[in-house]
């Protein structure tokens, strides 16, 4: 009403830069016009943005996080205005860079942390005229993190129980992992493995969740530490991945419940009659694959004649001593070839000796065997003197001189060899 108007001029999201501001009158343009210059407002949290590329990366990966300035208006901000920071609920952040044009930006990179969806969130510290702007961004971006490739120096191989019977058995688990640590959850390759230098392994198996089983068992001879390595082959994505896995596990294997006797030392092959075997039979106590059983303190051995007529004499127990059982003092009477049996108790099977030829003692005493009477005149009769030992044995050995003596008056005295 007194030939003045007014307007407000206010920024929206068409951006920054110079206003031209015109009019008309009734319809009719003015010939003035005017220029506005409108520069960027102050960063608003809740119009800044947070995005990430790629959103999805395995663990061998990273993912580059961004954080856009805007105006309440949605309009980009082109200058630092402050300092972000940025955090993450799974794997690691590297520091923010303030690039210096209103964006700055991080690396999301995996950690021990594992697998899954990573939240990025951010908070803005302004500086400057935008130091009254302080709080963290509405907006957050997520990652999602899966598993990356097998990683040979930090695969795991392990053993359960770690200590065993030779008649027990352990079970050998492979866990796949990525060079962080994290377990792998799918099958990812093949694996073998092998066992040094005692015991047995069975068929590997793929669980499919980035796992893998065997049972170690003895089958033969053997006790002490078994070292268990293993191989792995990549297949499909992995399938670079191939060699010798860096781990290994360790069984350590005693020996198992006994169940038979053998002889560590046999008996003299060769003895006389009535003399201690100059070589006494020492047994041994062992388990199902003949391993020592060394904590058997009291199984006592019983030997005794396997062939043979007679019956064997001196000390004919034995009692276990770390899983051996000497014996001393046996000795046979009777020459002739025999062959000792050992048994025990508690029972376990039985051993039986090689072949001991027994001979004779030295001469003990003779028989003549001679007609009772002879007629005079007539032809003498043939006399056979026989040799034995003290045991009754026949003397078969060694040339002897044997006097023949008549109580008769005049009778001549002749040598005869038996």
């Amino acid at each position: 009403l007194d030939g003045t108007y007014t307007a407000y001029l206010t920024g929206n999201n068409s951006g920054v830069g110079t206003a031209t501001l015109s009019g008309t009158l009734n319809g009719s343009s003015f010939n003035d016009s005017e220029n506005v210059t409108i520069t960027e407002g102050l960063p608003n949290l809740a119009q800044s943005a947070i995005t990430s590329s790629p959103s999805t990366m395995t663990t061998d990966e990273t993912s580059t996080i961004s954080v856009r300035l805007k105006d309440q208006w949605g309009n980009l901000i082109i200058h630092s205005r402050g300092d972000v920071a940025l955090f993450t609920d799974l794997g690691v952040l590297s520091s923010v860079t303030d690039h210096n044009d209103g964006t700055y930006t991080a690396t999301l990179s995996a950690n021990n942390t594992g697998t899954g969806t990573a939240t990025i969130t951010g908070s803005f510290t302004g500086t400057g005229s935008a130091s009254a702007v302080n709080g963290p961004f509405s907006d957050n971006t997520t990652v999602l993190i899966t598993e990356g490739l097998p990683v040979l120096s930090q695969i795991q191989i392990t053993a359960n129980p770690v200590t065993i019977t030779a008649d027990e058995t352990s079970l050998i688990t492979i866990r796949l992992k990525d060079q962080h640590g994290n377990n792998l959850t799918q099958s990812r390759g093949t694996v073998t493995l092998a066992t040094n230098p005692i015991g047995a392994l069975s068929a590997v198996t793929d669980n499919m969740d980035g796992t893998y089983s065997a049972t170690f068992f003895l089958n033969a001879f053997g006790t002490g530490t078994a070292t268990i390595t293993g191989n792995f082959a990549g297949t499909g994505s992995a399938s670079g991945v191939n060699g010798s896995i860096t781990d290994n596990a360790t069984v350590l294997v005693s020996h198992g419940v006994a169940t038979k006797l053998t002889i560590l030392t046999q008996p003299s092959s060769i003895a006389t009659a009535g003399v201690v075997f100059a070589q006494q039979p020492v047994i041994r106590i062992e388990d199902q694959f003949s391993n020592l059983v060394t904590a058997d303190d009291a199984t006592i051995v019983t030997a005794a004649v396997a062939t043979g007529t007679d019956i064997l004499k001196g000390t004919l127990t034995a009692t276990a001593i770390y899983g051996i059982a000497p014996f001393s003092g046996l000795f046979y009477t009777k020459a002739e070839t025999i062959t000792l049996g050992f048994s025990s108790a508690p029972a376990l099977a039985t051993a039986t000796s090689t072949n001991i030829v027994v001979g004779h003692a030295p001469v003990d005493h003779f028989a003549l065997n001679a007609p009772a009477n002879i007629t005079a005149g007539a032809s003498r009769a043939g006399y056979v003197v026989t040799r034995y030992d003290f045991y009754d044995n026949l003397v078969t050995t060694g040339p002897q001189t044997v006097y023949l003596f008549s109580s008769s008056a005049g009778a001549n005295k002749k040598f005869f060899n038996a």
